[in-house]
């Protein structure tokens, strides 16, 4: 049985540090003046819980409505023992002198504050002035460059090769006429006709070669048939008179 209640209280206190180790912290910020004048940029803003000091800035740029002020997240109890714990005084220190100004811690909150101080405060660390506050909480993590040589070494994205397509080949389209151009002419197969015979021996080029031989093969024709007739006629004759 007590073995049984050392592990619930143990439990109980281990829930009980999770639980304060997720407590966020509460964020301070606003103005800071000295003597009635702007503090200096550079000048150090500390917040302490109980005599601890729990979180601390520089006076620069915050926004367009704080040109000049500070910003501090103060811590809770969760994340450093002895911070803040809800309803907790915090008391500012500006350039180590107290401010008139101090406020009850409450846990995961934005808290407008507006410091004053009177006196002799520390002089601003030698340095740079601080950056504006938006771009002091957003510093990139350097990307490691490999050594040359690497087999590892990353290969640039800008530099990302793209393979070029293979060319493909164009058909080169059928010759189209141009449009004023007249079409060329077909060659026509003449038409078949029939050779003259030659001309017969003894028939002469012109016409008057050709009716001239007609003529004298009619007359030779002629001559032979009344020569014929002539013959026949005196062979009647003398056959009759005998």
């Amino acid at each position: 049985m007590r073995m049984l209640a050392s592990l619930v209280a143990a439990l109980a206190a281990l829930i009980t540090l999770v639980a304060a180790a997720q407590t966020p912290p509460m964020r301070a910020f606003g103005t800071v003046t000295v003597d009635g004048r702007a503090a200096p940029a550079g000048t150090v803003v500390e917040a302490y819980v109980n005599g601890t000091l729990c979180g601390e800035g520089q006076v620069r740029r915050v926004s367009d409505e704080i040109p000049l002020g500070f910003v501090v997240d103060v811590r809770s109890a969760g994340q450093t023992p002895g911070c803040g714990i809800d309803g907790d005084n915090v008391i500012f220190k500006v350039g180590g002198v107290q401010a008139a100004e101090s406020a009850a811690y409450a846990t995961g909150t934005f808290l407008r504050l507006n410091l004053t101080a009177t006196g002799q405060t520390a002089t601003p660390p030698p340095g740079p002035t601080p950056p504006p506050f938006t771009t002091a909480t957003a510093s990139p993590a350097a990307t490691p460059t490999p050594a040359a040589g690497s087999p590892t070494a990353a290969v640039s994205p800008t530099a990302t090769a793209t393979a070029s397509p293979a060319a493909s080949p164009a058909a080169s389209p059928a010759a189209t006429p141009s449009p004023g151009a007249s079409p060329a002419p077909t060659a026509t197969p003449p038409a078949f006709t029939a050779s003259p015979a030659p001309p017969t021996s003894g028939e002469g080029d012109g016409g008057d070669g050709g009716g001239s031989g007609a003529a004298i093969a009619a007359v030779v024709a002629v001559v032979l048939l009344a020569g014929a007739g002539a013959g026949g006629y005196l062979f009647y004759r003398r056959r009759a008179g005998g």
